[in-house]
């Protein structure tokens, strides 16, 4: 089995404007742990669950839903 076999082919991306708040949502709304974070085509880092709740305690993915 290779990675192209497990891949997600269909990437959900953020910006690095993009609001933590809205960061929160996409990653619940898609059952994600990790979104690339783009400038255009090209892929600049990566943001995760954690980061958005180490960051910032009152935008974490459990209270989203409230």
């Amino acid at each position: 089995m290779k990675v192209k076999d497990i891949m997600t082919a269909d990437v959900k991306t953020v910006n690095a404007d993009t609001p933590v708040k809205e960061v929160a949502g996409k990653l619940f709304d898609n059952a994600l742990t990790g979104m690339p974070v783009v400038s255009g085509d090209e892929v600049i880092g990566i943001v995760t669950e954690g980061d958005v709740v180490m960051e910032n305690a009152n935008v974490h993915i459990p209270s989203y839903i409230n």
